[in-house]
């Protein structure tokens, strides 16, 4: 495994410059005066310092080095804690040093929920190959393990894949899926935001036919007519965007400030000031205000083209109702 395994004079170190906090100070000096700590006491202040992402170092060091020396076990719930902890302040290698410590540990059983997070650490640190294997793991669901994969897990590889532009790897995640758990929307959601990614547009509407007319109950939704108009422009083919755009209001599907704004910077990249212009009356006249990179595209291409005072009118009507949404 690629994490690098710290040390303990790392976590002394690491828990010694995070812990100027009082709350800190007051958890170490009765660690160090009290040689008989309960465990409600130690789920207590554990708790406490876990509100706050600034102490995951103080935390780690004190639930795996003092807590072993004194005796006392943190329960599952508050060592997944830990684990959310960690991932939230995106501090990955301390979640994985988390479920490594975990697993040897006797009477935990590792919830899937936790296990997704180990998933999401692996994933989002660019180790989508090695949580291939700690699905493996999962499935073959060994003493430590309290649940098989779920949904869930599932998705997370696959995004982990997509992420790193390797789609034939997440498409068989999803042949692998397909033999355990029905994919969901946000599967397949995935999976054409990823392929478009990789400029896969025919494979990404094949998908989204797969999707449509073979698998009873799953149904675009808004967030896949977005990926799609997204995923047109940013393969260039504005048109095909501008028609699922189109589609959109004709199913009566709410078009959100993301699929406006990626249609706008479509329309401004193509040089078509014209649609351009159009859209952008379109938006503002909904009270929906684009994105501002969009905006400054549009900004930009009437400047390019001599339309200085039209470029001006549009920064003035901009400022004009960011100021009434603040002062609404």
């Amino acid at each position: 495994m690629a994490f690098r395994v710290r040390r303990n004079s790392d976590l002394n170190s690491s828990s010694s410059s995070s812990s100027s906090s009082s709350n800190n100070l007051t958890f170490l000096r009765r660690f160090a005066l009290a040689r008989c700590y309960s465990l409600d006491s130690l789920e207590e202040d554990l708790t406490s310092l876990c509100e706050d992402p600034a102490n995951s170092k103080t935390v780690s060091y004190l639930l795996f080095e003092k807590s072993v020396d004194l005796g006392v076990l943190p329960s599952p719930t508050l060592c997944g804690r830990v684990m959310r902890m960690h991932s939230k302040k995106k501090d990955y290698e301390a979640a994985f040093l988390t479920y490594n410590k975990l697993r040897v540990t006797p009477r935990y059983l590792l919830h899937v929920y936790d296990a997704n997070l180990v998933l999401d650490a692996l994933c989002s640190n660019g180790f989508a190959s090695e949580a291939v294997e700690f699905l493996a793991q999962m499935e073959r669901n060994p003493p430590f393990m309290a649940a098989a994969p779920d949904r869930v897990s599932f998705n997370i590889l696959i995004k982990g894949f997509c992420r790193e532009k390797k789609s034939a790897e997440a498409l068989k995640v999803k042949e692998r899926m397909d033999e355990e758990i029905s994919p969901d929307i946000v599967t397949y959601n995935i999976l054409i935001a990823g392929l478009f990614n990789e400029g896969k547009a025919a494979e990404a509407m094949a998908l989204l036919e797969e999707e449509m007319k073979g698998r009873k109950g799953i149904e675009p939704d808004a967030v896949t007519w977005t990926t799609l108009v997204k995923g047109f422009c940013g393969v260039g083919d504005v048109d095909r965007a501008e028609a699922t755009f189109q589609e959109m209001s004709r199913r009566g599907i709410a078009t959100s400030r993301v699929a406006y704004s990626c249609l706008l910077q479509g329309f401004c990249r193509k040089g078509d000031l014209c649609r351009a212009r159009s859209l952008f009356d379109h938006v503002m006249k909904k009270g929906v205000q684009p994105d501002s990179n969009a905006v400054g595209l549009l900004i930009r291409g009437l400047c390019s083209k001599g339309r200085s005072e039209e470029a001006e009118a549009i920064k003035s009507r901009m400022a004009t109702q960011q100021h009434c949404k603040s002062t609404s």
